[in-house]
């Protein structure tokens, strides 16, 4: 919702129950799309079971550390 309503990128990690009750993590990446005038024209949300790795050299260490 935060990527949507304020328009910029947002990385989380979420916690989901499977059907055998065990919790699985998923990290999700949600980023807006938005046209050169500033129009928004959808957004996309990526899910990924292994948890993100980023080092202190890493661009998404820095951009989405804050989110």
């Amino acid at each position: 919702a935060v990527a949507v309503r304020d328009r910029h990128p947002v990385l989380g990690i979420v916690s989901i129950r499977r059907p055998d009750g065990s919790d699985r993590q998923l990290t999700i990446t949600a980023l807006p799309f938005e046209a050169a005038d500033g129009t928004h024209l959808g957004h996309m949300a990526v899910m990924d079971a292994r948890p993100m790795q980023a080092g202190d050299d890493d661009v998404a260490a820095h951009t989405y550390a804050r989110a």
